[in-house]
């Protein structure tokens, strides 16, 4: 009987020493490590480091929209809204609007390209700059367009008076 738990407590003492030794990285640590292709994807995301940095960075009533529901657990009560890759642009624009999202948790894959990048690019409602990356996550910030220099029709006219200029 003894020889049939072997194998379930040797995986679960390697993956307690997993988690022990992932939850004590640095930033730095995480930045310089070299992730094989082979990796699994979960262990590329360094949920705590990015949790704790929206947490430093923002108020307690600022929403974050991300894919995965763990990265609550390091975000000290900020709510989430889960969103996809697979949603589209007016769905996702929606669902940022209407839980008035901030902030977006987002994995950038081979080659730079970000999840959510063909709704970001194709947004006439909102405008996105990256604030934070750490391992394969990177926060992305939401704007209104003209609250970084640009206006909801495109032109220099309406920007100039939003800003109080004639």
């Amino acid at each position: 009987m003894g020889l049939l738990i072997l194998p379930n407590l040797v995986w679960t003492v390697t993956c307690v020493s997993n988690n022990l030794r992932y939850a004590s990285y640095t930033d730095e640590e995480f930045e310089a490590r070299q992730v094989p292709s082979t990796a699994a994807e979960l262990y590329t995301k360094p949920f705590r480091l990015v949790g704790s940095w929206v947490s430093a960075h923002s108020d307690p009533s600022v929403t974050i929209a991300t894919r995965w529901k763990e990265l609550n657990f390091w975000t000290e009560g900020r709510k989430l809204v889960q969103i996809g890759p697979g949603m589209s642009v007016e769905l996702v624009e929606n669902l940022l609007r209407d839980y008035k999202v901030r902030f977006l948790v987002l994995r950038v894959g081979q080659g730079g390209l970000r999840e959510l990048e063909f709704q970001m690019i194709q947004s006439r409602r909102f405008t996105y700059t990256p604030v934070h990356r750490v391992g394969l996550l990177e926060v992305v910030e939401k704007h209104k367009p003209y609250a970084i220099g640009l206006s909801v029709d495109g032109k220099e006219e309406t920007h100039n008076k939003l800003r109080g200029n004639p």
